[in-house]
């Protein structure tokens, strides 16, 4: 299932590397800073929410879509953004508010947002704790990125880690002990990481 996971993502990444090649969007360019409006943007994680319910001050924010796809809120605690669509978040904001404040009134306004293409993320896979896609930063390692996802699960094997990334039209596959890192102390295993890299960690047989 990991393997076809990833052959998925090599695929795209690829295929969008081809077509960035005619007609990608520079983060320079206007286009690329321009706030997507709508209830149908999908929210991704380092995207920038105004949340307000009429009426209720303190209740009125601005909050960054964290790592883990969530946003923290006063009375609600954490709630699930990333993936979600502006209208179904402020409808299940709508829901769960409605426990503090009689028919309330939730407005969700996107303000800021990434920017990222999926070709300048890193997917992780397998036995992690939070399988999920990161925004890829510079000067980010192997073990940044596991970081970020929570870390290993209790199934994994850490010493078969494994980094695939698209290298034209092929990809290679780099193999990282990570136990030899987090345990030992091996900093030659805290390798770079590049945008679009799949990162593999596969279920330990023991």
């Amino acid at each position: 299932m990991i393997n076809r996971l990833v052959v998925l993502f090599l695929a795209l990444a690829l295929t969008a590397g081809c077509a960035s090649g005619r007609t990608s969007i520079k983060a320079t360019d206007p286009a690329a800073k321009q706030v997507p409006k709508g209830d149908d943007y999908v929210i991704g994680v380092d995207d920038v929410l105004h949340i307000s319910v009429w009426g209720q001050k303190d209740l009125n924010l601005s909050v960054t879509v964290l790592p883990d796809g969530k946003i923290s809120l006063p009375l609600l605690g954490d709630v699930v953004a990333q993936r979600k669509t502006v209208a179904l978040l402020r409808e299940e904001l709508t829901k769960k508010y409605t426990e503090y404040v009689q028919a309330p009134n939730v407005t969700l306004i996107v303000t800021g947002t990434a920017s990222v293409r999926f070709d300048k993320r890193i997917n992780v896979v397998g036995e992690v704790k939070s399988p999920q896609m990161v925004t890829f930063r510079e000067g980010m390692k192997i073990l940044d990125v596991i970081q970020m996802v929570g870390g290993f699960s209790p199934y994994a094997s850490p010493n078969k880690t494994k980094i695939v990334r698209g290298e034209g039209e092929k990809a290679v596959e780099i193999i990282v002990k990570m136990k030899d890192l987090m345990k030992d102390g091996d900093v030659t295993q805290n390798v770079p990481v590049q945008p679009g890299d799949v990162v593999v960690v596969p279920e330990s047989w023991f």
